[in-house]
Formats: structure tokens, sequence, C-alpha cells
């Protein structure tokens, strides 16, 4: 998903003298497979978090369950993200400025939720797109609260990695 706000990255930077450099680079081996597991693991929670994010949410964060159904975790060698591909995915995260959405969805929405017979329908979808145009989205942030459920663990997972591979080298 595209993060306006460059949330959801973690960056490990190694700082320190020339001894724990050498330590480092010979337990890169042991340490890059118990990183890499640990978040594979955190992704595949992130992801699973986060569709239950959207169902919990109040008003129902899902419609259509296209959202919930986009979500995907995509692993490389030492990180995971987390992404939807849908065009609308980061506006439900970080919500909208006010705007003036087409009329057309939102006609279909008020049908299907709210059950209003056609007659009222266009009536109820022009009052909905009034309001977004006068106020916008709020955010409702599904994916950042699961990376914030997970962050610190993972974290400390990462530590307890490095150490035990740090500690099997012989330093």
């Amino acid at each position: 998903m595209a993060n306006p706000q460059g949330r959801g990255t973690i960056t490990i930077e190694v700082i320190g003298d020339g001894n724990i450099r050498r330590s480092l680079i010979r337990a890169q081996g042991l340490t890059k497979e118990a990183v890499a597991q640990v978040i594979h693991d955190a992704g595949e929670e992130i992801l699973q978090l986060a569709q239950i994010n959207l169902h919990r949410m109040k008003p129902p964060g899902i419609d259509t369950s296209a959202l919930v159904q986009s979500l995907k975790v995509q692993h490389a060698q030492i990180s995971a993200v987390v992404f939807s591909d849908l065009k609308y995915a980061p506006y439900v995260e970080f919500g909208t400025r006010p705007h003036y959405p087409p009329i057309a969805p939102i006609l279909e929405w008020v049908k299907r939720k709210l059950h209003v017979p056609e007659k009222r329908a266009y009536g109820v979808a022009r009052a909905v797109v009034k309001k977004i145009g006068k106020r916008g989205t709020p955010r409702r942030p599904y994916l950042s609260n699961a990376f914030k459920v997970v962050e610190r663990r993972v974290l400390a997972q990462i530590r307890a990695a490095v150490a035990a591979a740090l500690q099997q080298s012989g330093k």
C-alpha cells in the first residue's frame, strides 16, 4: 500500500567499534536466517491483524470485503511488506481531505447497506457526498494499528536473534 507518511518501516543500523562489526560479520549467516524468520512471521501476523481490524471497525470497515481480500504480504530476504493494491486502500487508512466523490458507488452502497428504497436512495447518497465534501473521510488505521501491535515484540525478537547468533559465533 502506498504510505504517504512513511510509517511502517523498521531500519536497523549497527553502530559500534570494529569488534562488534567483525562479530556481526562472522554471525551474519546465523543472524540473517533468524531475523528473516522473525520478520516473515511478523508480516503474516500484521496481515491477519489488519484483516481483523477491518472486520471490527465501527462502522463496519468492510462492505464488499474487497479490501480485506486484497491485503497481501510480500516477503524478501529480510523484509516483509503488507499491502493492498486497491486504489482506495490508503484513503481508508489515512482518511481524506474534503472532496466530492462520484455519486454512483455511494448510491450502490446506500442501496446495499442501508436498504433504502430506490426513491430515497439518491437523496441519501447526495447527503453522504455533501458530507464528504465538507468534512472528508476519517482515518481508519487498520494497517498501522496492526503494525503497532507487533512492532515492539518483533524488535525484541530481532535483538534476541542477533544476541544468540553473536553468542553462537563465539563473541
